[in-house]
């Protein structure tokens, strides 16, 4: 059976007693289109207006959710200056100092430095600064002329791991 949809003070009003003729707008509750084919809205535009807020939350919910997601993604302590720096041509230095971009957990971080002949220079003791964004070791030895490798591994206080490695080297 289909219904007459009549605007009645901004409300889509079902009328059972009136019978469709040309001039009116029928619903067919199979497809929601008129006899001469045009869209009619839900007769429960309330039932409307709250799914369309509905699906407003939820996309503000899955692009909020995307924006907390993604600090993560960025949270990773990158290694941002380091003295002596990359490819750095310096006197031989007292210490190494790396840092951050993120807070570090010092138990699981650490560094290596490694001289001209591949052998590992024994370090001091690390220590963080810049409210622990800065790793600086100590060197007790003075270095020989040549070539160092530094390797470095960080865990941030946010759990992520970051590693790599950089050189410079001790003029003679």
């Amino acid at each position: 059976m289909s219904h007459v949809l009549r605007l009645g003070r901004g409300k889509l009003v079902a009328r059972e007693d009136v019978r469709p003729d040309a001039g009116s707008v029928s619903f067919h509750e199979s497809n929601h289109r008129t006899d001469q084919g045009k869209y009619i809205p839900s007769a429960d535009p309330i039932a409307e207006l709250k799914i369309m807020k509905n699906l407003k939350r939820l996309l503000s919910l899955v692009i909020l959710s995307s924006l907390f997601l993604a600090q993560f993604v960025w949270a990773h302590a990158h290694l941002k200056t380091a003295i002596p720096g990359d490819q750095a041509v310096v006197a031989s230095p007292a210490e190494l100092t790396l840092t951050f971009s993120e807070g570090l957990n010092l138990k699981f971080s650490g560094v290596r430095l490694s001289g001209p002949d591949q052998k590992e220079v024994k370090l001091g003791e690390a220590m963080l600064m810049d409210q622990g964004k800065s790793f600086m070791v100590g060197i007790p030895t003075r270095l020989a002329p040549g070539t160092y490798t530094v390797q470095w591994h960080a865990l941030s206080v946010d759990g992520h791991k970051t590693e790599g490695s950089y050189s410079f080297s001790v003029a003679p």
